[in-house]
């Protein structure tokens, strides 16, 4: 019989009404960066522009500004903020840690 394997979904709460930063927020966030449109990094994730859009917005009533857009003319451009950036980065440290730590327990370094 095998040993049971720890695993976790990672929420990180962050902003002045505790909203929570989770896996799918975090891809799409990357994903307005890596393409410079909303529309595209939510094709990109299998996900509407309506969904998208309401995912982000949801993001931003936290208090901070994380994506900024340009209107206008034929640009129609997404980027993240610096705080954008900094919550994506701080994310996906925590990722790091918490993927080694289980890791760590899954091989049995660590007693569960």
């Amino acid at each position: 019989m095998s040993k049971p394997r720890v695993e976790v979904d990672l929420q990180l709460p962050f902003g002045l009404k505790a909203t929570r930063l989770d896996l799918r927020a975090v891809r799409l966030l990357e994903l307005i960066e890596a393409h410079g449109s909303m529309t595209h990094a939510a094709t990109a994730l299998g996900i509407s522009y309506r969904t998208a859009w309401i995912l982000v917005d949801k993001l931003q009533q936290c208090g901070l500004p994380l994506v900024s857009a340009i209107r206008g003319g034929n640009i129609n451009d997404s980027r993240l903020t610096p705080v954008g950036h900094a919550l994506v980065d701080q994310y996906r440290s925590v990722e790091r840690e918490l993927r080694t730590f289980l890791a760590r327990v899954n091989e049995g370094a660590i007693d569960n």
